[in-house]
């Protein structure tokens, strides 16, 4: 349940930040749609973080999706040899994490992870913000308009 709310959590922050940085909403949806895929892609479901070559094999460790499924993983099925019983010396448990590249660091490990990437994407936001903000800043010129003075000066 606390790794679905960070999720949600990350994706807004997120979003924020390619929308702050994008010229128009527009590309703001196929930047978000693409950034979602990658870290779906990178996650370690669909492929194995080690049968990647080595420039992109750190992509798995920025994608939050891996971190979360990691850390409801380790949360729901560590230790219940129920579902992965061990088979003498061979946990089923690190064979599992192991097939999707996973570590047993444990969950707080992962949230921490999770934590940490809202902190940066915020603090990107911001920053973003305060760009746009001072650039912005250096064409605006608070003048007196006078239509408006005249107008006013008519009316009383």
């Amino acid at each position: 349940m606390l790794t679905t709310i960070l999720v949600a959590i990350v994706g807004v922050v997120c979003t924020e930040l390619v929308v702050m940085c994008s010229s128009s909403l527009r590309i703001a949806y196929l930047i978000v749609s693409v950034l979602f895929l990658l870290f779906f892609v990178f996650c370690g479901l669909p492929i194995k973080a080690s049968t990647l070559p080595n420039w992109l094999s750190g992509a798995t460790e920025i994608s939050v999706l891996r971190w979360a499924l990691q850390a409801t993983f380790i949360n729901q099925f560590n230790g219940n040899t129920a579902v992965f019983p061990d088979l003498g010396s061979v946990s089923t448990y690190d064979l599992y994490l192991d097939l999707f590249g996973w570590q047993d660091n444990g969950m707080w490990y992962s949230v921490g992870v999770i934590l940490l990437n809202i902190a940066v994407y915020k603090v990107l936001t911001l920053l973003s913000a305060g760009i746009h903000v001072v650039r912005l800043k250096g064409g605006r010129k608070f003048r007196k308009d006078e239509n408006v003075l005249l107008s006013l000066n008519k009316l009383v």
